[in-house]
């Protein structure tokens, strides 16, 4: 089992964009113990983080505060990396890659993220997918995702595919019922640092939740 990120009570690390790899200790066929390998650390700190210095006299960028970090596409301090989030959703394929997209940040207020990334297992790297869709699914979280590895060209021709179903937005504030898949293109190769663009499409649409008089 794989964790990836997720919402945190410290109040300097909100969020994480962290990946660890939990194994189940077997002896004698039950369960004796869990074991915890961090294949990637935490690369956010509300109060201490800034990117890193531009040499004296280089006329490079200045240090860039937690603040503009977050707002930044892609995340990253000194590895590509995504935003740190929560409820987000997640995906394997057999190939050893884990997709995640969604998810809000709520160091600074909240919102929700757009963006799909992967990561390679092996190689312990994240890469961002990009998008060639005229329409985008709205960002949200607490929705649900599974992957499907199209290995007998079923439904488009040889096209691994990423689906999510449902979740809760902020903008608009609604809840979700639509359904979208996101191909991963034929040309995907899983050991390339970029991943060829990729298109979304929705299965289905239907209105948005009630956006007045929820409650949690």
């Amino acid at each position: 089992m794989f964790v990836v990120g997720g919402f945190s009570s410290r109040e300097s690390n909100k969020n994480m964009n962290d990946v660890w790899m939990v194994e189940l200790k077997q002896e004698d066929g039950s369960v004796s113990g869990i074991s915890w390998t961090c294949l990637f650390e935490n690369r956010f700190d509300a109060k201490t983080t800034t990117a890193p210095a531009a040499p004296a006299g280089a006329g490079g960028p200045k240090k860039k505060s937690a603040e503009e970090l977050l707002n930044e596409d892609v995340y990253s301090l000194d590895r590509v990396a995504p935003k740190p989030r929560g409820g987000h959703v997640g995906a394997m394929s057999n190939s050893g890659f884990i997709f995640i997209t969604g998810g809000a940040n709520c160091i600074i207020g909240c919102k929700c993220l757009p963006d799909t990334w992967k990561f390679s297992i092996n190689a312990r790297q994240w890469s961002r997918i990009e998008m060639v869709s005229p329409f985008l699914p709205v960002a949200r979280h607490f929705h649900s995702a599974a992957f499907l590895q199209n290995l007998n060209g079923v439904d488009g021709g040889d096209v691994d595919s990423l689906y999510i179903f449902g979740g809760e937005s902020y903008a608009p504030y609604s809840y979700w019922n639509d359904m979208w898949r996101l191909n991963i293109s034929d040309k995907f190769n899983p050991n390339a640092a970029t991943t060829p663009k990729s298109k979304w499409t929705a299965f289905y649409q239907d209105m948005p939740g009630m956006q007045n008089n929820l409650m949690y």
